[in-house]
Order: C-alpha cells, then sequence, then structure tokens
C-alpha cells in the first residue's frame, strides 16, 4: 500500500484512474442454467469420437462449450458468429469461465457444428427435456 502520502495521491489523482465495464448478469445466469442442466455434456454425448479415438476439441473448447457459448451469445445479444467475440469482449465470460475466446471466429463454430450428426440433435432435445423441472401448472 505505501505512505499515507502514497495511498492518498493514488486514490484523488482522476487520471490515473480507469474504468471499464463489462455485461455480467445475463450471461452468469445462463452459464448457470446451463451447468445446472448439464447441456455441454449432454451435447457431447453425441458427438461422434475421432480416428484418435477422442471427442474433438478445437481451440480448448468441446462441441458442446462451442455451442453453449453460441447460444449465450444469441441470447443475450444477437449477431452473426463472426461478430461473436467483439460481443464476448464486452462481457464477463472470459473471466467467469477463465478462457480466452478470442480465436472463436465464424470458422470454429461452423467447424464444431460440422461435428454434430444432425440426427443427434432431436436426441439432445430429448435428453434436455428431461432434465428441465416440472412445474405443475394449471392454466
Amino acid at each position: 500500500m505505501g505512505t499515507a502520502e502514497t495511498l492518498l495521491k493514488r486514490l484523488s489523482d482522476e487520471d490515473d484512474r480507469s474504468i471499464k465495464s463489462y455485461s455480467h448478469g445475463d450471461t452468469t445466469a445462463l452459464i448457470n442454467i446451463a451447468i445446472e442442466l448439464d447441456i455441454v455434456n449432454i451435447i457431447n454425448r453425441y458427438i461422434p469420437i475421432n480416428q484418435k479415438g477422442q471427442k474433438p476439441i478445437r481451440d480448448g473448447l468441446t462441441v458442446g462449450g462451442t455451442f453453449l457459448l453460441g447460444a449465450i451469445g444469441r441470447a443475450c445479444r444477437p449477431t452473426s458468429k463472426m461478430g461473436w467475440y467483439n460481443w464476448c469482449e464486452r462481457t464477463s465470460l472470459e473471466y467467469c469461465l477463465k478462457s480466452s475466446f478470442k480465436a472463436l471466429d465464424s470458422q470454429h463454430f461452423w467447424d464444431q457444428m460440422d461435428f454434430l450428426p444432425l440426427e443427434s440433435i432431436p436426441k439432445i432435445e430429448e435428453d434436455w427435456l428431461k432434465g428441465l423441472p416440472s412445474f405443475d401448472m394449471k392454466v
């Protein structure tokens, strides 16, 4: 911290301050819901293994992780896959997930989408629905 004089100067010197604001609430809420519903693992369950006997990972992300990030982006601020990172930079996603998503360009999303067999989509939807709570609402 330093001396009282140094601390006072640091606190009163407005020229040295820089404030940056991030969108946090919506992205964090969606991440927490996705964790609770196990969305990434449900998607990854239907991704075939590659020639090395592994599930594909690109830029440190599984297919399910990529789909989740894309969906969060669409829910919070609909944009193109090309514009996704520009939106992401203004959120706390990288901080909360302790990752850099700078490499996530439109080609990243397209390549990951190619790993998901079309016939798996209804199965994924069915698994998601099983995980949703029932509210027993009367209308």
